[in-house]
């Protein structure tokens, strides 16, 4: 029983020791501790032909995007960071979607904007309609809306609506600003 115990921690050790590897469940993610208090690392092995976004959480419920994109190289990646809180986790998310030019500058979800503008406005580089209210984000910045919560509702300041809910007018700032929709329903600005 002990040689069996002393085995299995020996092979725990052992793995979490070595580096990551191609071949690692869920990228080989790892976050270690820096030599300054609250400094950390996070590492995985970025997989060649593969973007990267990382994603932080304090309670498993609400996740952020850093402000990093990372495209994969077969080699181990990461980013170094700071943080104070006693509770935090991370998370990948990727594609193997291809793009030309880099990658903070494509566009994987086809909402109109780069990857990079995405993390910077808060909004999710995977998904055109973060906030799910059929407006994709685009759009929801162009005309000055909520970019995380529903704009389809019947009355909001500055905002006309139709009569089958679908906004015809933005005014802000003393600016009357008429839209329209394409054919797929995405909005846009009539001159």
């Amino acid at each position: 029983m002990r040689l069996t115990f002393l085995s299995a921690l020996y092979l725990i050790c052992a793995c979490s020791a070595s580096a990551q590897t191609a071949a690692d469940w869920n990228e080989g993610l790892h976050v270690a501790t820096g030599t300054q208090a609250g400094d950390y690392t996070v590492t995985w092995w970025g997989k060649a032909g593969r973007t990267y976004f990382i994603q932080q959480s304090f309670d498993l419920l609400v996740w952020q995007y850093a402000p990093v994109v990372r495209s994969g190289a077969a080699v181990v990646d990461g980013l170094n960071f700071s943080c104070t809180d006693s509770r935090q986790f991370w998370r990948l998310r990727y594609t193997d979607q291809t793009y030309s030019g880099t990658a903070a500058a494509a566009d994987f979800d086809g909402d109109g904007l780069t990857n990079e503008q995405e993390l910077a406005a808060g909004t999710d580089p995977l998904n055109p309609d973060t906030d799910g209210d059929g407006i994709v984000d685009a759009d929801e910045i162009d005309f000055g809306l909520n970019l995380a919560g529903n704009d389809m509702v019947l009355s909001a300041p500055g905002l006309t609506y139709n009569a089958v809910n679908r906004l015809v007018q933005s005014v802000t700032a003393g600016t009357t600003q008429a839209v329209s929709y394409d054919v797929e329903g995405n909005l846009e600005e009539v001159n």
